[in-house]
């Protein structure tokens, strides 16, 4: 009998195993199964887009609207406009001279190769003398001047030793690869960390002050405007429509409408210094402070704080709708998700301003937009201070491109990958003052 029980527990014990075995056979299929379809719709989530307007249908649906061609998008308080055509057919470069001795004729790339003859090594920070970008609000009366003065000059005159003018960066930010590449992707804060540095190389080599930086403007702590938008200085907010004397400028210039135009300060269209008729809208600069609905004040510390104590750089799907509250990058950049959202932080800077600021096309024609994106810069090394200057994601290139750690960065030239452009001390600058997690209430 006992030799019975033996046999008989004998045989439980490999009924049990082979049960155990099949259990695990299937939770392992299971996720095997699932692994995949989550690969496999991640691949067609993310493969890459024909056009830029293929590209905006799967953010944002349909257009609200087709203007000449383009496919128009009010998302939030920002506006976005792109063409539908392929973006191979497109033929934007960036000249020879586009850096002086540093630059190198760069066409558009489909491979990670750097050209040849592009030293790629930064400058050894035990040597360098890091410049410093600083409050606008602690800038002297001839230091403002000097950096207004440069943005006409450039503007107005162009720089004579590498044949760039001001519009040259207008033509890059409005390049329907923008919508791919610089916005709505991981790139957004490295793509326009290496745009504000090659503006502000331009104004060093055009005025002959290599110590000359881009101030940022603390849009949280220095809300009241004051200090940006005054007459001697950026010129302050456009005048409603409805005024006579908007009214007789649009009249004088054949336009129907002026769109809140700038008239006072050096930027206003009206005293000849300052064209933004290269933009896809009125030659005029405009503002329209609060007037959308969806940005009606500036972000708030509370704002800040949420991307702030954030630790994951990006998630999937590395767009538009990467949660907020999970994607640093996501939560600075401010995408409204849902209809009725009101804009986040960076967004919501530039809807409050509206007018040029408001569309991503013509915002690079204010020239305010530098100032925003140095302060957008100094929140995005503050947070790289935090929690690791190598914090990237994603490391791995994607279906969609351009914005893997180790890809190059479309348009702007010298070409450049993520990686080299996440420590801002190698391109040779630093900022007088960063965000501490201490400062902020969450």
């Amino acid at each position: 009998m006992s030799r019975s029980f033996g046999v008989s527990r004998h045989k439980s014990i490999l009924t049990l195993s082979f049960l155990f075995f099949v259990f695990l056979l299937c939770c392992y299929s299971a996720d095997f199964f699932q692994t995949n379809n989550e690969k496999t719709a991640q691949r067609t989530l993310v493969r890459k887009p024909r056009t830029a307007g293929e590209f905006l249908r799967r953010q944002f649906g349909e257009p609200h609207n087709v203007v000449n061609g383009e496919l128009v998008y009010s998302v939030g308080g920002v506006i976005v406009r792109c063409s539908d055509k392929v973006l191979e057919e497109s033929s934007l470069n960036i000249g020879s001279n586009f850096l002086g001795k540093l630059g190198q004729k760069w066409r558009r790339r489909s491979s990670s190769t750097a050209p040849e003859g592009v030293d790629f090594a930064p400058v050894s920070r035990a040597t360098q003398n890091l410049k410093v970008r600083r409050d606008i609000r602690t800038l002297t009366k001839a230091e403002r001047n000097e950096l207004r003065d440069a943005f006409l000059k450039l503007k107005n005159e162009g720089n004579p030793f590498t044949g760039v003018t001001y519009d040259t960066f207008n033509r890059l930010h409005d390049a329907d690869d923008m919508m791919l590449y610089g916005h709505m992707a991981p790139s957004f804060l490295p793509w326009h960390r290496y745009f504000v540095y090659l503006m502000e190389l331009q104004l060093q080599n055009l005025t002959g002050n290599p110590n000359l930086t881009i101030p940022y403007w603390d849009f949280i702590e220095d809300s009241g405007l004051t200090s940006v938008f005054r007459a001697d200085f950026m010129g302050g907010n456009g005048i409603g429509n409805s005024s006579t004397i908007a009214a007789r400028i649009a009249e004088a210039h054949g336009v129907a409408d002026v769109n809140s135009p700038v008239l006072d300060g050096p930027f206003a269209y009206h005293k000849g210094k300052w064209n933004c008729s290269e933009g896809p809208l009125v030659p005029f600069l405009r503002r329209d402070f609060g007037f959308v609905e969806f940005s009606p004040t500036l972000p708030d510390r509370s704002q800040l704080a949420q991307c702030m104590h954030l630790n994951i750089y990006d998630i999937f799907p590395f767009d538009a709708h990467s949660d907020k509250n999970i994607s640093f990058r996501a939560c600075v950049e401010g995408w409204a998700s849902v209809y009725g959202e009101q804009d986040f932080l960076h967004n919501r800077v530039h809807a409050y301003i509206g007018g040029n600021m408001r569309e991503i096309r013509s915002s690079s024609t204010d020239p305010v937009f530098y100032l925003v994106h140095a302060n957008v810069d100094r929140i995005f090394a503050s947070w790289q201070r935090i929690y690791g200057m190598d914090k990237y994601e994603p490391t791995y290139r994607i279906d969609r491109g351009y914005m893997a750690l180790d890809e190059y960065l479309r348009l702007l030239s010298p070409p450049r990958t993520v990686r080299q452009l996440l420590n801002y001390e190698d391109l040779g600058y630093t900022y007088d003052r960063f965000i501490e997690l201490d400062d902020l209430v969450k």
